[in-house]
């Protein structure tokens, strides 16, 4: 059975690959730039078995550093009062939702919601749904809806 390799001579044999603190910190930068293994891979020179079995902590660091950095970001700017970024946290973040409720009146009486919540909506759906709006913007009445719809509402399958 041959004897192992002294790990002194690591260094002297270009077949083993020995981490530093410069190729560490490349590494993290680059998955912190959202960069894909086998993209840091190829920039280092290096298969991705050798990347994944050396770097598995700046790999995974990197972009919780990055992550950390954008969310940081946002929420300084919800907070001093950006409206768009407190939207956008309480939707990610807070789990909020949109809720649109839509109200057809025939005569007299008044129709249950037909619609809850946009995000339970599937594609054909939200096409529908954008078929009547126009209809309804173009001055169509509410007898007279695009795709089957009937008096505005909108079928769920």
């Amino acid at each position: 059975m041959p004897a192992k390799k002294d790990p002194s001579e690591h260094k002297k044999n270009s077949r083993y690959h020995t981490p530093t603190d410069e190729t560490r910190a490349k590494v993290e930068h680059l998955a912190a730039l959202g960069q894909r293994q086998p993209d840091i891979a190829l920039v280092m020179k290096l298969n991705i078995k050798t990347l994944t079995k050396h770097y598995p902590y700046e790999l995974r660091a990197g972009i919780i550093i990055a992550n950390s950095k954008v969310a940081g970001t946002l929420y300084s700017k919800a907070i001093a009062g950006d409206v768009t970024s407190m939207i956008f946290w309480l939707k990610t973040r807070a789990g909020w939702s949109t809720v649109e409720r839509l109200h057809v009146k025939e005569d007299t009486k008044a129709a249950e919601p037909v619609l809850s919540n946009l995000d339970e909506l599937d594609v054909s759906q939200l096409r529908q749904l954008h078929d009547i709006a126009k209809a309804l913007e173009d001055g169509a009445g509410s007898k007279t809806v695009p795709n089957g719809a009937v008096n505005g509402s909108v079928s769920r399958n």
